[in-house]
């Protein structure tokens, strides 16, 4: 019996010690040896570029990261009758500030419901829960400022590479890449996930930025825009439909 013992003690302290070695490992080969490398600078939208989403969000550049120094983005932020932000979110680091122009701005924060109408500003302080709704029967119109913008505008494009619906080993790299969590659970529980998976996820093939993408997001494909945003930043900046202002 005493053998036993030993024996399922020795079984479970080996299995604890290679689950240690492998996330420890993993980390120090994601982290610290082989570290992803930050998008290219091509990956930025430039002013006007446009784009919508399947909940009904219509977006489009007024200045960005490359316009401020990296300091803040602005943006036309618009949403149809009925339309909304796909899932309550958080940004650590962000603030974000809506100036409404026409219509009412319903948003979730925290644990409020808000109601903002045309003339006054929304703002979402960093690490706040946030959800944006257009509960009118009219398109709501916005300008929002993102403060700072870190790489949003590249976020948007490999959510659309993946039609917006990510994995969750996805998600996983794009949380910590993006600045970009769920409401729930906490940042905290989903950081501390992230920073223990970011690694294996890797490791099976995934990464928090591709290329094609984010090509594919700038040039337009749905408008036939032949324009390689790699070497030509003057082509369409109309993704996924939607006229100009």
């Amino acid at each position: 019996m005493k053998g036993r013992r030993v024996s399922r003690r020795m079984i479970a302290v080996a299995v604890a010690a290679t689950i240690v070695l492998y996330f420890g490992l993993g980390a120090l080969l994601h982290y610290v040896v082989f570290p992803e490398e930050k998008p290219p600078e091509w990956a930025h939208a430039k002013p006007g570029f446009a784009f919508e989403t399947p909940t009904g969000e219509r977006v489009e550049l007024i200045r960005g990261t490359l316009e401020t120094d990296g300091e803040f983005a602005e943006v036309h932020f618009d949403i149809a009758p009925g339309g909304y932000v796909a899932a309550a979110h958080i940004h650590p680091r962000v603030e974000e500030r809506f100036e409404v122009v026409s219509g009412s701005l319903t948003a979730l924060v925290g644990d409020e419901e808000r109601v903002i109408s045309a003339g006054e500003t929304l703002v979402v302080p960093p690490g706040t829960p946030h959800q944006p709704f257009n509960r009118g029967d009219v398109e709501m119109r916005s300008i929002a400022r993102i403060t700072p913008p870190g790489n949003g505008d590249i976020f948007f494009g490999q959510l659309s590479g993946l039609d917006f619906k990510p994995s969750f080993l996805q998600m996983m790299l794009f949380v910590r890449a993006y600045d970009a969590y769920p409401a729930s659970p906490a940042p905290a529980v989903v950081g501390t996930l992230s920073f223990l998976l970011a690694p294996t996820a890797r490791l099976v093939g995934y990464r928090s930025f591709y290329p094609e993408y984010a090509e594919r997001f700038l040039r337009g494909a749905a408008q036939g825009d032949a324009a390689d945003p790699r070497t030509n930043r003057e082509g369409s900046t109309r993704a996924l439909g939607g006229a100009g202002r």
